[in-house]
């Protein structure tokens, strides 16, 4: 176990996951805000594209479980989508009602509020798939602009990292990975990224993760013991919807040895 981290080393190797969902709706102005002001300095978020082509801080394309409507993003615009609410009424009932659905430029200007941040990008492939691959990476980049300095793309879709390679956007390019074999895929090799997002069910629970190919963000971790272990075994970070309870682990943790 690593003992030995402060509160705030510890929050540093967190990367919040859609904010902080465990008490905000996710993808949310007030969760990653509220992600931001615990001290966290990485941020992960979806993004799909409206029928306008706007890109949106959303990660499902179809609505209902976000805000109770029967619509598909890519095929709605962004001035119908801000009618809604996305405050996830099924999971969190109507405490958070109204929630006002945010752009990624809204969303660059709030990280560019904390220049310690970095925000991670995932291009959701429903839109890659949709619009194509160009439409969506040029809309974001647009986006994103403002805070290149601050921004990673990051995609299940390596396809897309390669554009932006080829178009030297100037963005760090991660991957997330699908199994264990892409460690070794020559396509991610020549991505160069500096580190790859993962999902623990595809690690060996024994593996040394400082002997992998890639330093590891590993993903959807709920469980402080399980987090711990994970960076003792090598993980760079982990990334959790609930990093505010994670840090108030860690502190009572600290607190007690």
């Amino acid at each position: 176990m690593i003992t030995a981290l402060s509160s705030t080393e510890f929050s540093h190797r967190l990367v919040a996951h859609r904010g902080w969902p465990q008490r905000y709706p996710e993808n949310s102005y007030a969760g990653i805000k509220a992600a931001l002001e615990l001290g966290l300095q990485h941020i992960e978020i979806d993004v799909h594209l409206s029928a306008d082509l706007v890109p949106v801080v959303c990660h499902d394309h179809h609505l209902i479980r976000l805000c109770g409507q029967d619509n598909d993003v890519r095929l709605t615009t962004l001035e119908q989508l801000q009618a809604f609410s996305f405050h996830e009424p099924g999971r969190l009932g109507p405490q958070h009602y109204p929630t006002k659905l945010m752009t990624l430029a809204d969303c660059a200007t709030l990280i560019a509020q904390y220049p310690s941040a970095t925000l991670y990008v995932e291009i959701k492939r429903k839109s890659l798939y949709h619009f194509g691959r160009s439409t969506v990476l040029q809309a974001i980049d647009l986006a994103l602009k403002p805070i290149q300095q601050q921004s990673a793309l990051i995609s299940f879709d390596i396809a897309v990292l390669q554009l932006a390679q080829r178009q030297q956007l100037g963005y760090p390019l991660i991957p997330v990975l699908l199994n264990t074999q892409q460690w070794y895929d020559k396509d991610i090799k020549q991505l160069q990224p500096p580190y790859v997002f993962c999902d623990d069910d595809d690690l060996d629970p024994a593996q040394n993760l400082h002997a992998i190919p890639y330093p590891a963000v590993v993903y959807e971790i709920a469980d402080y013991e399980k987090a711990m272990a994970l960076l003792a075994r090598g993980a760079l970070r982990i990334e959790s919807f609930c990093c505010g309870e994670l840090i108030a682990a860690h502190a009572a943790h600290v607190a007690s040895t």
